[in-house]
């Protein structure tokens, strides 16, 4: 899950190869805060399995 600032967005392939990405208003946004691709969301937590 990568934090844009306002913006959530997840990146995903589905089985058959085709991408998709899902983008959601951000609840923890400072206004007039971005950030670059790859930093990841404050509230994600990556469960290993």
């Amino acid at each position: 899950m990568t934090d844009f600032g306002p913006v959530l967005s997840i990146f995903f392939r589905d089985p058959d190869g085709l991408e998709g990405e899902v983008c959601v208003e951000n609840p923890d946004v400072e206004p007039g805060v971005t950030h670059p691709p790859g930093t990841p969301a404050r509230r994600y937590v990556h469960d290993a399995g």
